[in-house]
């Protein structure tokens, strides 16, 4: 009773510091001048010991929506690892809520790289000081004052126009650049160009440089732009042993529409039902446009007919047959499974005992397909030799842009998986539909998705208040491990007709797993109707009691009386082509049916 009521008072008290965070956010949002937009800005701390990466001149990343106002900043290593707006006493008390760590490369003058830490942190007031606490690799909180001050516009909001034609030439063809929006200031084109490196520091323009801001997979500039009409820009690489400036031409055109592709007559798109991270349009002569929600495009061309004159640079060419694929998105392997085309995977990021997906694991035992080095250590000999003809990425080859550039330097081209994005679980599955495009299996994907879709859209969910449900996994650390509010196990649950119970502490934009603290967790999951333990990032169990000793706090919840206890199986998250059926799995275990569940089962 105690430990509950003590969940309870943790509780009240985070929803009174998130309060009051909202007020002063809402106080400071009447009292900024500053537009709506992206601004570079002074971070000026009180301690040597606490600052921007040398590489960044003190200046970080402001950013103003609806008034309020966060700067991002990369400090110098990962030394300090979370921060606190607030004063140190208040981050150590339970509930506080910390700002957590990304992972930023920096390059140095002399072009070498390193991976930091950056945090984003609110900002009351510029040019004011407040308070920020931050904690060391030793556990150590220590209080500090900061100041934003100095902030200069990067990119302002105003009404943003799509490039409908982008095309640029020069360079060694190692790096691509993009052109993701154009707008007009003052009367003077503007334009955000990117190159697919995070080695450019300014880009010059009839003399003038123009800086660019850096992430760990490409750098950024502002630039004005002549509109429809060929123009020559300079940028400075640092990937060298010494920076040089790089010549290009750009081309810039807003009259052409976004499928249209010079000498193919477009034919029609791809029908989809609820996949928003992609689309397929196609064209006379078998060929297909693929184009990548935030990513990229891709011209799959026919076994022996050209690719196009004239095409445009920044469109990746996917050259037929694709047959001997690198498969590094684990997600994906199953698609292709679905799509009876292992035949198509000839190289591997894991190994034969790390596949759930059984007939992977039997070609890998045959030799059929070979590992080939996990995603970020991959055998480049091996790919290069072995003919290699199309990279299959996960979204994680995004932490290590180095490795798919390398991989483009061998001339095999990178597809970068991004179904984990979409806000519809079926969305993942009817990614197939693009694989199908790629491995001439049209019909057959058509046929798994239909499958897939029907089984839930003909669930019958009854009306009334939906059961609680928690899916988590107990970390060794003794913290928890939930996913997301918009993540698919969450709206998997929803669609089942359940309501997640870890919606308020998951945040509504996140897609990812997330931790919580113990107290949190019993706070939320208290009163569950059903707990799920998530067996494929932590070690299995089998039994309540199992589960009971890795958290002795679990005998206090609704569902160990019940026997409401399920746990997933390790393969789930290898079986994209059946979350149709996973959700099937949660209709049943809402509904007392257990006997015939696929990815779930129940604990003794």
């Amino acid at each position: 009773m105690f430990r509950r009521l003590a969940a309870y008072l943790m509780c009240a008290v985070c929803l009174l510091h998130c309060a009051a965070l909202s007020e002063a956010a809402s106080e400071f949002q009447t009292e900024t001048a500053l537009a709506d937009g992206i601004y570079s800005a002074d971070f000026i701390t009180d301690s040597s010991m606490f600052r921007i990466n040398e590489a960044l001149d003190g200046k970080g990343t402001l950013t103003v929506s609806n008034g309020v106002i966060t700067i991002h900043i990369t400090l110098n290593s990962k030394k300090i690892v979370n921060l606190y707006p607030g004063k140190a006493e208040d981050a150590k008390r339970d509930g506080a809520t910390l700002l957590q760590p990304t992972e930023d490369q920096v390059t140095y003058p002399d072009g070498w790289t390193e991976t930091v830490y950056g945090f984003d942190v609110p900002v009351p007031a510029l040019e004011a000081e407040f308070d920020l606490a931050l904690v060391g690799t030793k556990g150590k909180w220590y209080d500090h004052k900061v100041k934003v001050s100095n902030p200069v516009i990067i990119s302002p909001e105003k009404e943003f126009l799509i490039p409908q034609e982008f095309s640029f030439s020069g360079g060694s063809g190692r790096v691509a650049i993009t052109c993701e929006q154009v707008w007009m200031e003052n009367g003077q084109a503007m334009a955000s160009i990117a190159f697919s490196s995070p080695h450019y520091t300014y880009v010059k323009v009839e003399g003038i440089e123009y800086p660019c801001t850096n992430d760990e997979n490409r750098s950024v500039a502002v630039i004005p732009v002549n509109l429809n009409e060929n123009m020559e820009i300079s940028a400075q690489t640092t990937a060298m042993s010494t920076p040089h400036e790089i010549s290009y031409s750009l081309y810039i055109g807003l009259g052409a529409p976004d499928n249209e592709i010079s000498g193919l007559k477009w034919r029609n798109s791809l029908a989809l039902k609820y996949a928003e991270g992609f689309t397929v349009d196609f064209y006379d002569g078998g060929y297909a446009l693929i184009d990548v929600k935030d990513s990229a495009r891709y011209l799959v061309v026919p076994e022996s007919m050209p690719v196009p004159e004239g095409l445009n640079p920044a469109i990746i060419v996917l050259q037929k047959p694709l047959d001997h694929i690198y498969m590094s998105a684990s997600a994906v392997m199953s698609l292709f499974d679905a799509l009876n085309a292992l035949d198509a995977v000839r190289f591997s990021s894991l190994t034969q005992d790390n596949w759930y997906v059984e007939n992977a694991a039997a070609a890998m035992e045959r030799g059929e397909i070979l590992f080939a080095g996990k995603y970020n250590e991959p055998n480049y000999e091996m790919l290069l030799l072995g003919g290699c003809d199309l990279a299959v990425e996960s979204m994680m080859i995004l932490h290590v842009p180095q490795v798919r550039e390398l991989i483009e330097l061998l001339k095999i081209p990178v597809f970068v998986d991004r179904s984990s994005n979409e806000p519809h679980p079926l969305g993942r599955v009817e990614w197939i539909k693009l694989y199908g495009v790629l491995l001439d299996r049209q019909g057959e994907a058509e046929t798994v998705f239909d499958r897939q879709a029907l089984l839930v859209e003909s669930l019958d969910i009854p009306e009334g208040s939906a059961p609680f449900v928690a899916f988590f996994s107990i970390r060794p650390d003794g913290s928890v491990t939930v996913r997301g509010s918009s993540d698919y196990i969450a709206r998997s649950i929803e669609l089942a007709g359940g309501h997640y119970v870890f919606e308020s502490v998951s945040g509504q934009e996140t897609n990812a797993s997330v931790t919580i603290t113990m107290e949190t967790f019993y706070m939320c999951a208290l009163d569950a109707d059903y707990l799920i333990y998530n067996s494929a990032i932590e070690k299995p169990v089998y039994s309540i009691d199992e589960l009971i000793s890795t958290q002795p706090l679990l005998s206090d919840f609704k569902t160990v009386g019940t026997g409401n206890v399920f746990s997933t199986k390790r393969s789930l998250y290898q079986s994209t082509d059946e979350i149709g059926t996973f959700i099937e799995d949660l209709r049943k275990m809402l509904s007392g049916e257990t006997d015939d569940m696929v990815f779930l089962y129940k604990l003794q």
